[in-house]
């Protein structure tokens, strides 16, 4: 990644997000993960386009999947669809935010027997984006 990864054209370095409901991905009977949506904002979404743009020009296909801005809470193995749904029904109240947001961390993921395993590779200060 660049120096210098702009996520806003403020003074202040990094952006803020705002957290909503919870949900899941995938159906409630074979759910993978549950998380906390994040709103989107320009910044967010200025942020995003330089990361897809820096990834396509290492080598690597873009991604296929719709980009969702979120914060994992849990990945799930065989949950309870039932216990799935109770718990999104019961924090579907939650709002958190503006939460500031000054940096971002790339992860690895590779297989493990017990799941993925995810490493921390690299941590980026969000800084200003450069003056045009």
């Amino acid at each position: 990644m660049p120096d210098g990864v702009g996520a806003d054209d403020g003074d202040d370095a990094g952006l803020e997000a705002d957290a909503d409901a919870g949900g899941f991905f995938g159906a409630a009977r074979a759910a993978r993960l549950l998380f906390v949506p994040v709103s989107r904002s320009q910044p967010l979404e200025f942020l995003y386009s330089k990361v897809e743009s820096a990834l396509v020009r290492a080598g690597l296909e873009p991604e296929g999947r719709k980009y969702q801005p979120h914060v994992t809470l849990a990945r799930l193995r065989s949950a309870p669809a039932h216990r799935i749904l109770d718990f999104v029904a019961e924090n579907n109240l939650f709002r958190a935010g503006p939460i500031p947001v000054k940096s971002f961390t790339l992860f690895s993921s590779h297989p493990g027997e017990q799941g993925s395993i995810y490493r921390a590779e690299a941590v980026y200060p969000l800084t200003p984006a450069p003056s045009q």
